[in-house]
């Protein structure tokens, strides 16, 4: 399984905003900067994350963006669906016959589930939480 760019540098910056001060808005240069993320291509995610409430934008002096909900509220399959589009199943070609082919139909298909469910249960909070435990394992 892919996800999009868009969707990467989605949770990206999403867990960048979470990794702030939740009352400081944070300037899009910078998320870009830090983030190694173009800039064009930045603010059209952030628009699609205000839209769908995911971020909170402030303008002028000290303006800037932050989350619009805590960040163990936000899952990776919601924002993955938002810049993806819906979900894609894994399947295999339709012309398939023979022996096997409905066990892999199966198989293809509870391993989908199982991907959407896991991604369900995992935050942008789970992400930095993950990072933590990375660095320390050294």
């Amino acid at each position: 399984m892919r996800i999009s760019k868009r969707a990467e540098y989605a949770l990206r910056a999403l867990a960048m905003l979470a990794s702030r001060d939740p009352g400081s808005p944070v300037q899009i240069q910078e998320l870009a900067e830090a983030g190694g993320i173009p800039l064009k291509f930045l603010e059209q995610i952030l628009l699609i994350l205000r839209r769908a409430d995911l971020l909170v934008s402030k303008r002028g002096l000290g303006g800037g963006y932050r989350l619009g909900r805590q960040a163990s509220a936000i899952t990776l399959a919601e924002v993955i669906q938002l810049m993806d589009g819906p979900w894609t199943s894994l399947e295999i070609a339709r012309s398939a016959e023979g022996p096997g082919v409905r066990g892999l139909e199966e198989t293809l298909r509870e391993l989908d589930t199982r991907v959407r469910n896991f991604l369900q249960t995992q935050t942008v909070a789970t992400l930095l939480e993950r990072e933590q435990s990375v660095q320390f394992d050294i």
